[in-house]
C-alpha cells in the first residue's frame, strides 16, 4: 500500500484525527520523492472589472501594481480588484480612450500613448492626468506625434520618441516630470532624428539607437551603423550591428572599439551577458561565447539555427531559441536539441514569440516561436506541453499568447484573442511511503506543517 502526502499544501488534506501506529513505524523508511509542476490559471474579463476585453499593453510599476492599457482606458490590478482611470465623464480631455502603449516611470507616473499618438501622463499619487501633447503644442506650436516610450530605471528618466516628421524626441526626469528636454540633431550630436529605441546600462549611461547610428547621451560618443543590440559582461558594455559587427565601449577613451570575431558571423541576432563574465552572441547558425576579460572567443553551439533569444537559468544552463521555432539547451558543455512530447495541437496554448520563465521553484517554462507552452522535464530531458485551462474559457485551454509580461514575482500575464490571463507557476511535492505488506492503514491526519 502507498500513502501520498503533499509537502506544500498543493493537494487537499484529508482531515482524519488519528495517525496509526503503522504509519509512525514506517514514516522513517526511505521514501521515493515525486514532484510535478503545475499552474494556477485565471482569466479576467469585463465581468471581473477589466475596462475592456482588448488589452494593448501590460506593465508593472515600481510599487508592484500591474497596469493594463485597453480599448477603453487605463486600469490597474492590486491583487484583488481592477481600477479604471478615466477623466470626468463627458470630458474631451482625451482624444480617444483607445490606448496603444503605457510605461510606468520610476516614481509615481504612468506614461500613456493613445492610438492617435496623443501623449499623456497619469500621476498615481493624485490620480490626475496631464495632457503632455497639448502642453508641447502650446510651447512649440507643433503637434507632437508620440511613437514609443522608454523608461530607464537606472538613470530615472523617460524618453518619448516621435515620428520622423516631428524632428525631435523628449527626455523627461522621473523625479521632476515638468522638466522636459527636447532632443534633436540641432541640440546634440544625434546621428539621426529617427530614434529607434533608448537603452540604459548599469552605470546609468543612456544609449540612443537611431536608424543611422548610435549616440551616448551627454557625450560626444557616437558611431554610424545599424546598431540593434546591447549587453553587459564583466562590467563592460558591448554593442552589435545586425551585419555581424561587435563593439566594446572604451570608457576611458569615450569611444566604441570594434572587436574581430573568429569565426566572423554574417549576422548577429541577439546578445546576452552572463554572471560569469561571458558574452553570448546569437548568430545566423548558433552561438559564440566571448570571455569579456580576455576577449577569447569560442563556439558554444553550432548549426542549431538562427538564434534570436538567449536565456540563462539559475544552474548556469543556456537556453537558445531559434527563428525556425526550435529550442536548444547547453548544459555542461553539451548541446541538446530539445524535443517536445506528443501533443494535440488543438489542446495547447501557443506563443507567437519565444517565451522563457524560470519560476520560484526552479522549473523552466518555455514556448518556442509559434510553438506550445511547455515545462522542461530534466529527468527525461524533454519538453512537456502544458494546457493552460481557464474558467474564463469554459475550462478549455487559452488558445494563444499574443502579448505577455513576466512580473517581478515570476508570474506570467498575457493576452489572447481577448481578455487577460494570469499564470502562477507552482509545484506539487509528493512523497511516497512504502508501508508494510498486508498492513492496512485507515487513519492518516493532517499536521499543521502541511504534511499528512
Amino acid at each position: 500500500m502507498n500513502l501520498f502526502t503533499n509537502l506544500n499544501n498543493g493537494l487537499t488534506m484529508i482531515p482524519y484525527k488519528r495517525l496509526t501506529v503503522g504509519l509512525l513505524t514506517w514514516l522513517f523508511l526511505l521514501p521515493a520523492l515525486h514532484s510535478q509542476p503545475y499552474c494556477d490559471v485565471r482569466t479576467f474579463s469585463i465581468r471581473n472589472g477589466l475596462a475592456a476585453s482588448i488589452i494593448s499593453d501590460i506593465d508593472q510599476s515600481a510599487d508592484g501594481l500591474m497596469w493594463f492599457s485597453t480599448f477603453n482606458g487605463l486600469c490597474n490590478y492590486d491583487g484583488y480588484r481592477f481600477t479604471t482611470f478615466h477623466e470626468n465623464p463627458g470630458s474631451d480631455f482625451f482624444s480617444t480612450y483607445r490606448i496603444a502603449q503605457i510605461c510606468p516611470d520610476t516614481q509615481t507616473g504612468i506614461w500613456v500613448v493613445t492610438f492617435d499618438s496623443g501623449l499623456y501622463r497619469l500621476d498615481t499619487k493624485t490620480c490626475q492626468y496631464t495632457n503632455v501633447g497639448a502642453k508641447l503644442k502650446e510651447k512649440t506650436d507643433m503637434t507632437f506625434v508620440a511613437r514609443n516610450l522608454y523608461s530607464l530605471t537606472t538613470s530615472k528618466h523617460t524618453w518619448i520618441s516621435s515620428e520622423r516628421s516631428v524632428g525631435f524626441c523628449l527626455r523627461v526626469s522621473d523625479e521632476h516630470p515638468d522638466s522636459t528636454e527636447f532632443i534633436s540633431c540641432k541640440t546634440m550630436p544625434l546621428p539621426s532624428e529617427y530614434v529607434k529605441k533608448v537603452m540604459c546600462d548599469s552605470q546609468g549611461r543612456e544609449w540612443v539607437f537611431t536608424d543611422s547610428g548610435i549616440m551616448l547621451y551627454g557625450t560626444d560618443t557616437k558611431a554610424k551603423g545599424n546598431f540593434e543590440y546591447m549587453a553587459e559582461a564583466a562590467g563592460q558594455v558591448f554593442l552589435a550591428e545586425e551585419d555581424g559587427k561587435l563593439y566594446v565601449f572604451d570608457s576611458h577613451a569615450g569611444s566604441l572599439q570594434h572587436m574581430a570575431l573568429t569565426p566572423e558571423p554574417k549576422k548577429i541576432r541577439c546578445l546576452q551577458g552572463t554572471k560569469d563574465g561571458e558574452l553570448l552572441i546569437g548568430t545566423e547558425s548558433g552561438v559564440l561565447e566571448l570571455t569579456a576579460k580576455s576577449s577569447a572567443v569560442r563556439s558554444l553551439a553550432e548549426n542549431v539555427g538562427t538564434v534570436v533569444r538567449i536565456d540563462t537559468d539559475s544552474r548556469g544552463d543556456v537556453w537558445l531559441f531559434t527563428e525556425q521555432g526550435d529550442i536548444a539547451l547547453v548544459s555542461n558543455g553539451m548541446v541538446h536539441r530539445l524535443t517536445t512530447a506528443p501533443y494535440d495541437a488543438a489542446s495547447v496554448t501557443t506563443s507567437g514569440t519565444p517565451l522563457w520563465i524560470e519560476d520560484n521553484h526552479g522549473t523552466v517554462w518555455v514556448a518556442p516561436k509559434d510553438g506550445p507552452f511547455c515545462y522542461y522535464d530534466k529527468s527525461l530531458n524533454c519538453l512537456h506541453p502544458y494546457m493552460l485551462r481557464s474558467e474564463g474559457y469554459d475550462y478549455n485551454n487559452v488558445p494563444t499568447i499574443r502579448r505577455f509580461l513576466i512580473d517581478r514575482q515570476q508570474n506570467l500575464w498575457f493576452t489572447s484573442r481577448h481578455d487577460l490571463t494570469l499564470v502562477n507557476p507552482k509545484y506539487y511535492y509528493i512523497k511516497r511511503l512504502s508501508l508494510a505488506r498486508n498492513c492496512e492503514t485507515r487513519s492518516p491526519t493532517a499536521l499543521r506543517d502541511g504534511t499528512v
